[in-house]
């Protein structure tokens, strides 16, 4: 069922986290310009920017749905509206009566892989896995002397 009480405490969750990433962010941003206050080449300095700028694209792709559940609840709208227009093309089949024209979506197949194909084919999301990435290399990276 879309848009039903399940779905407003999923986007009462989403604007939840959103609104934390947010707020870390600009404790991060705090703490980097306190620290860079202090002493300007100091590691913490980069270590707390970097850390505000990935949580604020954190906050930002919550905020945009692009991490959320803004695409699947889009997917569950699309498979409910296939779904409402296959019973109307049995109960017309039933009825005797020629089938009406099918839509583009359901002619294409896989309006779901479609649909993840543009997700994928999108700039942006490519930025933020190879940001994550990046993150995950500087974490886990070897401290030399």
């Amino acid at each position: 069922m879309v848009g039903g009480p399940a779905t407003n405490r999923s986007t009462l969750k989403e604007v939840e986290y959103t609104r934390e990433a947010f707020t870390q962010a600009r404790n991060f941003l705090s703490r980097a310009e306190a620290a860079y206050k202090q002493d300007p080449k100091n590691e913490e300095v980069i270590q707390f920017a970097r850390t505000a700028a990935q949580s604020a694209e954190n906050a930002r792709a919550l905020a945009s749905g692009a991490v959320g559940g803004l695409l699947l609840r889009g997917m569950e709208h699309e498979l409910a509206s296939l779904r409402d227009e296959l019973a109307r093309l049995k109960a017309g089949d039933a009825s005797g009566q020629p089938p009406s024209k099918v839509s583009d979506t359901s002619k294409a197949g896989g309006s779901v892989f479609d649909s993840v194909a543009a997700l994928v084919r999108q700039l942006a999301l490519w930025f933020a896995v190879s940001g994550w990435a990046l993150a995950i290399l500087l974490l886990f990276r070897r401290r030399t002397i």
